[in-house]
């Protein structure tokens, strides 16, 4: 859930839009428009952007961390996942293309969906704790002095 070397980079992608992590995957996805534009302008040349081809909505960028294998099953997953996040997609009820820059393939027909084999999901504040404390033990516990 986190870089060992994280670049400034990472530090701004993670204030754009929902976060969301499965393992060692990132995912981060547009709120609306500003979202968006940000989204595209942090693109980097390991990353992936997602979008529901011919409709409006959000994009998702896929950060490529090392060490975590961005397979094509994990690709197709998050676009089913990103585009659950697409009002048109999901009243379409049925198959949506997404296009992914930076991926070989190039686009995948999905259905939207929140349920997906990977888990993703947004940190809890109590991981996020417990991750600070692991890494940051001053006295034993990770608590500081008490």
């Amino acid at each position: 859930m986190h870089s060992k070397a994280p670049r400034p980079a990472d530090f701004e992608l993670a204030n754009i839009g929902r976060q969301y992590w499965a393992g060692g995957h990132w995912l981060a996805i547009g709120r609306n428009r500003a979202d968006n534009d940000a989204l595209e302008a942090l693109v980097g040349p390991e990353d992936m952007l997602f979008k529901v081809r011919d409709l409006p909505g959000p994009l998702a960028l896929a950060r490529r961390l090392p060490g975590v294998d961005w397979d094509d099953a994990a690709v197709i997953d998050a676009a089913a996942f990103m585009a659950s996040f697409n009002p048109k997609a999901k009243a379409i009820a049925g198959p949506a293309r997404v296009d992914v820059a930076g991926w070989s393939r190039g686009s995948v027909i999905i259905t939207p969906a929140r349920q997906t084999t990977l888990p993703w999901a947004e940190p809890t504040w109590e991981e996020v704790v417990e991750r600070k404390r692991e890494r940051f033990k001053v006295c034993g516990d990770g608590r500081g002095a008490q």
